[in-house]
């Protein structure tokens, strides 16, 4: 089995304005989303969900430490933080009838479980013995809320009628192509996280899986390439194609930042990936870049590049994709700003369309060259003009 060669903690619309609110222990937890709460999947945050038989499952709007809204103190595990988070209500809509959530596009199973034992509810309260529950009633809402997401502004997506299966409670966490599955660890050792609990996990596989079946894995192939390079302290371990051999990027770091940047599309407001994995709000931290795409809006290619330098890892492919994905996302909120409806629609679409061309020999440059030739039918160039003004801030141009 080939499993994706990013460790758990280094991993990818909408319109209406809304925001909710629910009273926890004296602290106000709001969702303000204001381009993410239009489709008729999207929950509600009800202090009163467990009791409530409205919803199929009571779960985490991403992971517990946005509704925490702060990093655990040493020594302490989410084991004993979980249940007072689970109260963001939601609809499943799966088919049971293989005993496990499935709609075609995904399906999900616990390790913890087999399928034919199936579950009585999934409107569980956190325990050891309901945990296979809630991480599936997690997984399987936020995939399938992401890929009704671009399906209504995109019109399709890649892992459409895949049967992606989605294994949780795994020994093992990442995308493996071979077995058309993503794997999502039972454990995270330092906080106790199961891994499904962080939906920017989830997303970011998802993103990965996305691109992999766009260019029928196309884009993995380096054997002729000459934008990777291998990297590390000299006497140490060196990672193999595992840095871009100058700012301009490698197809790693361009696959990278197009997963993350997939977490920032889907929650807007919260666009940080892994931080409760990481346990940091901000996400995981590499190389001093934290994985988080609005953070970064304003870092350099060369700053990118240089940062895993003292590592020996300069243009280290995480630290260079966690810039290209604040690439995308400041595109994102400028031509949302400029034209809502138009921006949401077209910047999706032009996503979706650039995902095929992908090829093991790109960079970020050679994806500018992409970007030209494919939004002449999307927005006559619009998404483009864009572009070229952020590649100009950011020092690629």
């Amino acid at each position: 089995m080939k499993i994706s060669n990013r460790l758990p903690f280094l991993f990818a619309v909408t319109l209406v304005s809304m925001t909710l609110f629910f009273q926890n222990c004296g602290s106000q937890f709001a969702v303000d989303d204001d381009l993410n709460d239009l489709f008729s999947t999207a929950g509600v945050i009800d202090e009163n969900c467990l009791e409530n038989n409205d919803y199929d499952a009571c779960i985490f709007y991403k992971s517990p430490i946005v509704h925490k809204r702060e990093a655990l103190s040493p020594g302490e595990r989410w084991e004993s933080e979980i249940e007072k988070w689970q109260f963001y209500g939601v609809k499943l809509k799966p088919s049971l009838a293989s005993g496990y959530l499935t709609d075609g596009n995904i399906e999900v199973l616990s390790e913890k479980r087999i399928a034919a034992e199936g579950v009585g509810s999934y409107r569980v309260k956190y325990s050891q013995k309901d945990a296979p529950a809630l991480s599936e009633a997690m997984s399987y809402y936020w995939g399938t809320r992401m890929l009704q997401m671009f399906h209504e502004s995109a019109g399709y997506t890649y892992l459409d009628k895949k049967n992606l299966r989605i294994v949780t409670d795994s020994k093992i966490s990442g995308f493996s192509a071979d077995s058309n599955a993503i794997f999502l660890g039972e454990l995270e050792p330092t906080t106790g996280l199961n891994i499904a609990y962080d939906a920017s996990m989830l997303i970011h596989y998802m993103a990965e899986a996305n691109i992999f079946y766009a260019t029928d894995g196309a884009h993995l192939d380096l054997s002729t390439d000459s934008k990777h390079v291998d990297c590390g302290i000299t006497g140490y371990e060196v990672y193999k194609n595992d840095c871009c051999a100058d700012r301009f990027g490698c197809s790693k770091a361009v696959t990278a930042g197009l997963s993350d940047y997939m977490v920032a599309a889907v929650f807007p407001k919260f666009p940080a990936v892994a931080e409760s994995l990481g346990n940091n709000t901000q996400g995981m931290d590499f190389c001093g870049i934290t994985r988080n795409a609005s953070t970064n809006r304003s870092l350099l290619a060369g700053q990118a590049y240089a940062a895993c330098s003292e590592a020996g890892r300069p243009g280290q492919v995480f630290a260079m994709g966690s810039f290209f994905a604040s690439v995308w996302l400041n595109v994102r909120e400028k031509v949302y700003s400029a034209d809502l409806a138009r921006g949401v629609r077209d910047l999706d679409r032009l996503y979706m369309v650039l995902l095929p061309e992908l090829e093991s020999s790109d960079d970020f440059l050679t994806v500018l060259d992409k970007i030209e030739v494919l939004d002449q039918e999307i927005s006559q160039g619009w998404l483009y003009e864009h572009f070229v003004v952020e590649y100009q801030s950011r020092e690629l141009l």
